[in-house]
Order: structure tokens, then sequence, then C-alpha cells
């Protein structure tokens, strides 16, 4: 691909190259009659032909200073078991020799602190910021790029209705095939009749005694399934007068429901509340609480599981995501890693069995965790660029990846993010929404040819239509 120079009177001229030097201030791409600018680093000029191999070359670079920290936490890791032992050590049956050679060992460990912690402190917080200013500026070219080329390559989705209400909206959901709609609005369930994205009320359910904040349909049967802050699970059925009516509560949960999830069988239900506790839920011939995993201490956010349905992946009040395995031998769950994060996140959802995404709370990116296959372990791979636009994001909205459409929709602060899975398994953003309020959120129907979102500062229901690209 011929790329042209942008200079006044260079426009002509291609491009031959780019230049390396971290101190110039002159465009980097340069055409032959750039070169005089450049003059005075010659040496740092990189033909156009050459640039794959620079970039490689920089990130083998980072890799190895990765790898070396790595070694360096690994050290430390060997010095802080090898501490273990002096902690119930007997003094008194000591040699002279020894006691002198464990006192000379400690007095190193004020050496490391007084001599090397400050510098480690100091290259720590300037990686840190160099890390920062990358991904920046990386953020900031992708969105030009993207608002350059909107007309080309992003999708729409244009309003065809608006409707009014005077409850909040927490949670929607569509049935298998699209025909039927249900919104949590405020402690009621609102069931519509889907014509083509004109919704049609049929019915409003009343059992919940709080707000409704989950929502999820069975795609085998006519079912749905729904959790509110009163520590309520429903599941509700359509009866022979073609009504929908209470089929059964799941109670065993102390505080409010933050989500729900079903498997793929849908003969499981598994659930996270501001109790701190996940519950697994399986029908016999009622549902009940098989398990019930109490190790996290703080209060569950969100909820995913992957394809093979024996991984469960956690975001939390805390620190950490966690990954929980089920037992081959008896089928129980256990925490088999906790992944230490920088920010806490309401949300995250499994991409395959071996990747998922993670949305930290009100950031400019999601992040993405791929599976070591030498460790089983997810290690963070890459972060993806979304739209925020808020500090605040007080919902508990769950990711939703369409599978079949490759289109994985975030809400976060005040937008929606519509993003793509490409070829490569990375996702690019296609399309952002925004909104007056961080309370606002969108929903894909089955087929992703509707979106519908509410508008929380002016009450209203909005559904869109997917158009296609011009």
């Amino acid at each position: 691909m011929q790329i042209f120079c942008t200079q006044v009177d260079h426009q002509q001229f291609q491009i031959i190259g780019i230049c390396t030097d971290n101190k110039c201030q002159h465009q980097k791409p340069f055409c032959h009659y750039c070169l005089p600018k450049h003059a005075d680093h010659i040496s740092k000029l990189l033909p156009k032909e050459k640039m794959q191999e620079w970039i490689n070359q920089k990130s083998e670079i980072v890799s190895n200073i990765y790898k070396q920290i790595q070694e360096c936490k690994l050290s430390f890791e060997c010095i802080i078991n090898k501490l273990q032992i002096y902690l119930n050590i007997n003094i008194e049956k000591l040699g002279l020799s020894q006691f002198d050679k464990l006192i000379t060992n400690l007095c190193q460990i004020e050496k490391i602190e007084l001599g090397y912690f400050k510098e480690i402190k100091q290259l720590l917080e300037q990686i840190k910021s160099i890390t920062f200013k990358i991904f920046n500026n990386i953020k900031v070219q992708e969105e030009k790029n993207i608002n350059q080329t909107q007309i080309q390559i992003n999708p729409t989705f244009e309003i065809i209705t608006k409707q009014k209400y005077n409850e909040g909206c927490r949670a929607i959901a569509f049935n298998k095939d699209d025909s039927i709609v249900v919104a949590g609005c405020d402690k009621k369930i609102k069931v519509f009749e889907n014509k083509q994205g004109y919704l049609n009320q049929l019915q409003i359910l009343s059992e919940h005694k709080d707000n409704v904040v989950t929502l999820n349909f069975m795609m085998k049967s006519d079912h749905f399934v729904s959790g509110s802050y009163s520590s309520e699970i429903i599941i509700w059925y359509l009866n022979q007068e073609n009504q929908w009516a209470c089929k059964q509560n799941l109670n065993g949960h102390s505080n409010a429901i933050y989500c729900v999830l079903l498997n793929s069988n849908e003969d499981q239900i598994i659930s996270g509340s501001k109790d701190t506790t996940i519950k697994f839920w399986v029908k016999q011939k009622n549902w009940q609480c098989e398990e019930t995993i109490e190790d996290i201490n703080h209060q569950i956010y969100s909820l995913s599981l992957n394809e093979k349905f024996n991984q469960l992946i956690v975001s939390s009040q805390d620190q950490f995501l966690y990954v929980l395995q089920q037992s081959e031998v008896d089928n129980k769950w256990k925490i088999n890693q906790k992944i230490k994060i920088d920010s806490h996140g309401t949300r995250l959802c499994f991409i395959n069995d071996y990747q998922f995404v993670f949305q930290p709370y009100c950031k400019e990116y999601m992040e993405m965790y791929d599976m070591n296959i030498n460790t089983q372990n997810f290690e963070r791979s890459q972060y993806i660029p979304v739209q925020c636009g808020s500090n605040d994001d007080s919902s508990f909205v769950q990711l939703q990846y369409l599978q079949s459409k490759g289109l994985l929709v975030n809400k976060n602060g005040k937008f929606v993010n519509i993003l793509r899975k490409k070829e490569n398994n990375n996702f690019e953003k296609e399309l952002a929404i925004q909104f007056d309020t961080e309370v606002s959120f969108g929903r894909l129907s089955q087929d992703g040819n509707f979106l519908i979102s509410w508008d929380n500062k002016q009450n209203e229901l909005i559904v869109r239509k997917f158009q296609e690209q011009k």
C-alpha cells in the first residue's frame, strides 16, 4: 500500500522510511524531501521495508524486560520462603556460628531495602509512566482512525422506536427467537411482544419485593430467570393460558443478587450476591442449591462460565479475579487461580475456553486474558480501548458476547461499546453509543439485528435496528 507524505509541498511523494529518534520533533514517517530535517540523526532512519523487523525488535525487548522482572520476582519469592523457616526457629538451640550467620543474612535484607528498594521503586514508576503514555497514544490514534473511517467501516444502529416509562430499567433480555422481550422496571418485570423492533406490552409481573437487576431467558424452553436486590431469584414459565407465571422461588441468598447465569444445557443456574457467596443450583424435580462458595469474602459482581462448564471466572469487590475449577472427582468447585488486578470491575465474560475479557471500573480500556498453555493459568495479554466518559458506574449490567456474530456489548460508564472479534481473536471497537448518564445500558437481540437500550435521563426504552455498512 502506498502512503504519501502530508508535509506542505511534499504531498505527491511517497513515504520511504521512518525516524526512530526519540528526541526528533519532526514527522516520524518521511519522504525523500523530508531527509534534510533528519540530517543530524541519520543513523536513526530506517527504510519502510524494515519497519516490521524494528517492531519485532521492540517487542522482543519488552518481552526480555518482562522476563527479567519475573526472574526477580522468583528470587524474592525464594528469599521469602527461606525466611519462613526463621519465623519459628528456636534460637536457644542454635550454635554461635549458626546464630552469627543468621544475623548476617538478615542484615543483608536491610542492605537491599536501603540500597535498592528506592531505585526499584523509581524504575517501576518510570515504567508505569512510559507504559501509560504508549497506551494513551495508541488509544488516541485508534479513535482518530475510527472517526476518519466511520462511514466505511462502522455499522450503524438506527433508532426506530422510543417509549417513555415512569420506572427505571435495570435489565433486559430477549427470548430464543427474539419474539419476546422482558425488562426489569424497578420492582416489576414488563413483558413485551417484539415485532421487528416495535414493542407491544403484554403483561406486568409483580412478584419481586425490590428492584429487578438480572434477567436471563432459557433458550430450550419457555422459561426465564430474574434476580433482584431483595435476594430473590424467581423462575418464570409460560402457562397454558399463554401467561407468564412464577414457577419457583430460589431462596438461599441473604442479600442483593448482582449476577445470574445459566449453562447452555440449562440444568444449572449460578448466582452471585452482595452476601459474598456464589450458589450453584441444579435441576432435579425442582431447582435446589447443590453447592455454596464462601471463600471470596467480598461482594460478587460478575460471573462467566466457559464452554466446557468446568471453569467459572468471578469478579468481586476486591482487587482479584478468581478462576474456579470443577473437580472431575466429586464435581465440587474450588478456587484454582487468583489474578491480581489494578482495579476492581463489575463485568467479565468468557470468549472461549482459553480467553476472557474483563472491564475494570470506569477505565477506558478492557483487559484480555489468555490461558498460558504451559501453566494452564490465565495471564493478561492485552488492553482493548473502549469509551467510558464517567467516574461512576452504578449498574450491574453484564457483558454480552454474541458468539454467532462475534459481537461483544460492553456497557461502560456513559457509553455502550460494541466490539467485533477479528480473525486474529482480537477485538476492535465498531461503535460507541453515548448517553447522558452512567445508568443507561444496551442489550442485543439473539440475531444481532436489534439493540434495545435504556436512556435513564429521558426515561426511554430505545430500539435500534442494525443497518448494513454503506
